[in-house]
């Protein structure tokens, strides 16, 4: 499997994101390539019109529940402003029904072609997180995936009540 890499591109107004390899925190280096998608996520939100977005998957061998849940969030949040679905770009048959069953296929536009006419981009920029940002980027990740289906809020439930007890500071009890 090859190693996980986000890689970003911009071609006229045009935004691509393109996952490669094993796309998973374990095998990014922890919370950081979680971190970083979530930042780059928060500045592309964060500007004004979006315009299009494609993620493209044509390289991608494997993603976590977490890059799912990111993503989700990005389709949430250009859906909160108005803008037009973003498309997720040739994913082979397993992710494709990966991608289904964790019902982003709600969220985003998807087609079979990749967006290789684009360059193929640079790694998001370094976001290094301390141990409690990563973890509230995780939980953040996994709430958007649980929102997106009542299968996901059963099959997440207990990840995030897991997560949420484990990211509490030392001596705070768990109400009762």
């Amino acid at each position: 499997m090859k190693p996980g890499q986000i890689l970003y591109a911009r071609q006229g107004g045009q935004h691509v994101l393109r996952l490669v390899g094993d796309v998973r925190q374990n095998a990014m280096g922890g919370y950081h390539s979680a971190a970083e998608l979530a930042a780059f996520i928060a500045g592309l939100l964060g500007q004004g019109e979006v315009g299009p977005l494609i993620v493209d998957l044509a390289e991608l061998e494997y993603i976590d529940s977490t890059h799912l849940g990111l993503l989700a969030q990005i389709a949430v949040g250009m859906q909160a402003k108005g803008e037009a679905p973003p498309v997720i770009a040739a994913p082979n048959e397993r992710i494709s029904r990966v991608l289904h069953e964790m019902c982003l296929d709600r969220l985003f536009t998807f087609c079979d072609s990749s967006s290789s006419s684009v360059p193929p981009g640079q790694p998001l920029p370094e976001h290094r997180a301390d141990e409690t940002e990563g973890a509230r980027v995780v939980i953040e990740a996994h709430r958007a995936l649980a929102a997106l289906s009542r299968e996901n809020a059963t099959r997440f439930q207990d990840v995030i009540a897991l997560l949420e007890e484990q990211a509490k500071p030392e001596g705070e009890e768990t109400a009762k």
